[in-house]
Formats: structure tokens, C-alpha cells, sequence
């Protein structure tokens, strides 16, 4: 009897024995599994999130190339416009400047044909009073 008992207790440690093994194998199995989805679940939001990352990116890149494109067209029209209104201020100075020419202009000829005017003047004076010297001293030369 003794041996049937012991062959009992060895076979049923032995089914034990097993039976623990499988269902350690089981768990670990399963906590892998587990992990495993977890990690395939982990990898896909992560795949998900660096899509979003690169369309993000793109989009701020669209974004921004569109801003400097409009900040260059803005640049390149107020460099047009000033120029074009530098431009029309040096166009009004020369105006000015032959407006202001042209009345110096005709100051200085006014003002020459008075001189002239004078000097012809002075010049009929002084050949008034040289005919007036010559016949006072033909007048004198006849008393004489």
C-alpha cells in the first residue's frame, strides 16, 4: 500500500508540478500578449501622433512661406511707392527751382534794363555837357 501511495503523491506532484508550469507559461504568456498589444496600440498612437506632428508641420510650413511671401509683396510695394513718391518730390523741387529760375530770370533783366537805361541816361548827360563845355569854350574863344 505504501508504494501505491507514494506512486500517488509522485504522480500528482507531478500532474501539480504541471498544472503550475502551465498556467505560469499561461500568465506570462498572456502579460505578454498583453504587452505586446499594448506595445502594437503604443506604436500605432505613436505612428498617429508623428503623422499629425509632420502634417502640423507642413501646414505652419505653408503657413509661414505664405507670410513671408506677403511680407516680401508688401516690402517690394512700399519700396514702389516710395520711390514713386521721392520721385515726385524731386519732380516739384526742380519745379520750383525753374519757377524761382525763371523769376530770378526776369528780375535780372529788369534789372539790367534799368542799368541800361541809366547808363544811357548818364551817357546823353554826359554828352549833353560835353556839347554845353565845347560851345562855352568856342563861345570863349570867340570874345577872346
Amino acid at each position: 500500500m505504501f508504494p501505491q501511495i507514494a506512486a500517488y503523491a509522485i504522480t500528482t506532484l507531478s500532474a501539480t508540478t504541471l498544472l503550475v508550469g502551465v498556467l505560469i507559461l499561461m500568465a506570462v504568456r498572456s502579460q505578454q500578449s498583453g504587452q505586446g498589444r499594448f506595445n502594437h496600440q503604443f506604436g500605432s498612437h505613436l505612428d498617429n501622433v508623428e503623422r499629425q506632428v509632420r502634417a502640423d508641420g507642413e501646414a505652419l510650413r505653408r503657413v509661414v512661406v505664405d507670410l513671408d511671401q506677403g511680407l516680401r509683396g508688401e516690402i517690394a510695394s512700399g519700396a514702389r511707392e516710395g520711390l514713386t513718391a521721392a520721385f515726385d518730390k524731386v519732380q516739384e523741387g526742380t519745379r520750383a527751382q525753374s519757377e524761382q529760375l525763371g523769376r530770378f530770370g526776369v528780375e535780372l533783366r529788369d534789372a539790367l534794363d534799368n542799368i541800361r537805361g541809366e547808363i544811357i541816361g548818364l551817357a546823353e548827360k554826359v554828352s549833353t555837357a560835353g556839347t554845353d563845355l565845347r560851345t562855352v569854350l568856342f563861345e570863349g574863344e570867340a570874345r577872346v
